[in-house]
């Protein structure tokens, strides 16, 4: 509603039974605006006439009712918006990216996709790499998932299937490890010296 309407239905709501010349007086209102705003307030359900003869006297729609309805429209407006929006979106790929730097956040990373697996955790790394690893693979084996290790390199690990392989030395593109959990996310960390950047995605 316009400033005028709201400026009549609050005069309302402090003198009921008033009419349109006692609103105009109490609101420092134009008696010309007035009535034309007190018959839009009883419109739209905001006031009622309170007696037939004249001059007509009106009281105010107790609030919770009127802003209660005012809420319950724009509810529905919004969920009418909402399913509008949604068929209008395109829908969103499977697979999210997402990218992780540091090597504190790396590992966290890491660390945390082991404890949440539920299946089985595939994993290929150097064997540097098994002493901030063994713990959590052995606590996932430990809960039934199944392990499979590839290990670059010399190293023990009585966790799981362990596949070893030779040296990290010849291996190419760099100090990499790789983590496969549950058939649903893949994780490739790069683990050099310097910058750390690893890829997480959600397949």
């Amino acid at each position: 509603m316009a400033k005028l309407y709201w400026r009549c239905y609050l005069a309302l709501l402090q003198h009921p039974e008033a009419t349109g010349y006692e609103l105009a007086k109490s609101a420092g209102l134009q008696r010309a605006n007035t009535y034309p705003a007190l018959e839009s307030l009883c419109e739209k359900g905001f006031a009622s006439r309170t007696t037939t003869d004249s001059p007509a006297r009106h009281v105010a729609v107790p609030p919770a009712e009127t802003l209660g309805r005012l809420k319950r429209q724009t509810a529905r407006r919004v969920d009418a918006l909402v399913a509008d929006l949604a068929a209008w979106t395109a829908p969103q790929p499977t697979t999210a990216i997402t990218a992780v730097q540091g090597h504190d956040a790396v590992a966290d990373r890491v660390l945390a996709l082991i404890d949440a697996a539920r299946e089985r955790v595939a994993l290929c790394c150097w064997s540097d790499d098994l002493g901030w690893l063994a713990d959590a693979l052995r606590a996932a084996a430990n809960s039934d998932c199944r392990v499979v290790v590839n290990v670059f390199g010399d190293g023990d690990l009585d966790v799981g299937e362990v596949f070893r392989h030779e040296s990290p030395d010849g291996t190419v593109g760099g100090h990499l490890l790789l983590l496969a959990v549950d058939f649903r996310t893949a994780l490739v960390a790069t683990l050099d010296t310097g910058p750390l950047l690893t890829d997480m995605v959600d397949l």
